[in-house]
This record gives C-alpha cells, sequence and structure tokens, in this order.
C-alpha cells in the first residue's frame, strides 16, 4: 500500500525479487556464515547470543524471514514477522544503529551475489529491485519499534505523573493530595481528571 508506493515498489520489482530468491536460495549457508561472522565481532554478540540454542533458534528465523522477503514482501506472514522483529528488539533494548548494521551487512551479501546465466543488466534490475524491498522491510521493522518505545516512554510518563500526585482517600467523596512542585497547566489538568 502506502510504503510500495513511498519507495515505488513495482509489480515488476516484486517479480524481480522473487526470482532473485529462488538464486539467492541456493547461497543460505553463505549467507548465515558472513553475518554471523560480523555479528561475532560486535558487542551485541556476547549480551545476546551467549546461549547457543538461542543462536540456532535466531539463524532459523532469521532464514525464514528473509525467505518470506524474496517470497512475498507484503504479505501478512512478512509483515507480521516484521512486527515481531520489532517487538523482541523493542523487548530486548536492542538499538536501533545496531540493527540497521545488521540490514546493510545482510544488503551486502545479497547485492555481491552474481547469477552467471543471468545477463548483468538484468541482474543489475534485481539488485535494485531488492534493495527496495530490504528498505521496506526495514522501514516496517523501524515504524512498529519506534510506535512499541513511543508507547512504553507514555506509559512510563503516565505511572511517574500517578506517582508524583498520589490521592488517598479519607472518605466518601473526600480525597486527599499531597502537592509537591510547581502546578503547570498540564499537571493542573492531571490531578482534575
Amino acid at each position: 500500500g502506502d510504503l510500495e508506493a513511498r519507495l515505488g515498489v513495482t509489480a515488476s520489482d516484486l517479480e524481480l525479487v522473487q526470482a532473485f530468491g529462488r538464486f539467492a536460495a541456493d547461497h543460505v549457508g553463505g549467507y548465515v556464515e558472513t553475518f554471523y561472522g560480523w555479528l561475532q565481532t560486535q558487542p551485541e554478540f556476547v549480551e545476546y547470543f551467549a546461549d547457543p540454542s538461542r543462536l540456532e533458534r535466531v539463524k532459523r528465523l532469521q532464514m525464514g524471514h528473509w525467505g518470506e522477503l524474496f517470497r512475498d514482501p507484503f504479505g501478512e506472514k512478512h509483515m507480521a514477522g516484521c512486527r515481531r522483529v520489532a517487538e523482541v528488539h523493542a523487548r530486548i533494548g536492542l538499538s536501533l544503529p545496531a540493527y540497521m548494521s545488521a540490514v546493510d551487512v545482510s544488503m551486502q551479501y545479497y547485492l555481491g551475489l552474481r547469477d552467471p546465466s543471468v545477463d548483468a543488466d538484468h541482474m543489475g534490475r534485481m539488485q535494485r529491485a531488492v534493495v527496495k524491498l530490504v528498505h521496506a522491510d526495514a522501514m516496517m521493522v523501524v515504524d512498529h519499534y519506534t510506535r512499541l518505545t513511543q508507547q512504553t516512554i507514555a506509559d512510563q510518563t503516565r505511572a511517574l505523573v500517578e506517582m508524583s500526585t498520589p490521592v488517598a482517600t479519607l472518605w466518601d467523596d473526600i480525597l486527599m493530595l499531597p502537592i509537591v512542585g510547581i502546578i503547570d497547566s498540564k499537571r493542573a489538568q492531571d490531578i482534575m481528571t
């Protein structure tokens, strides 16, 4: 929908990405080796992947995510996967720069692949389509991640406001509200609410 239009993704791009995905499927092992070789050099690796079973689970999920990106990037299954990626990254506190670095490493790997049976011009069109779709994928993840983070901040702000204006019931319809600090219009409205 909107994301496709924003990035100029066409039906031709989707076909090119699917064709690229069929070719790239033979290179999954190389991708995993390259990506996790790079990831081991990052500070997040020790923090999040010390458990070998977790690492294997994440590898499988990541391969499924790329497979869906190449198969049906705007399908509900892939979009749900993007939301899951964002939720996990928001929950564990993975920074967006760390996520975007990982996206870049992945994209560089895939853009480095060459299918000898495809002429250079067609390969270039396939790669440009892959770039559009990887950007769309990252935008979906970052958008959902940002929404989740904003919701967390709003919830924390609401909790702080509630703590800063504690209300105690003395009798029916009689409340006690100790007030400390400056009362601005926002705080006055919160108190009245």
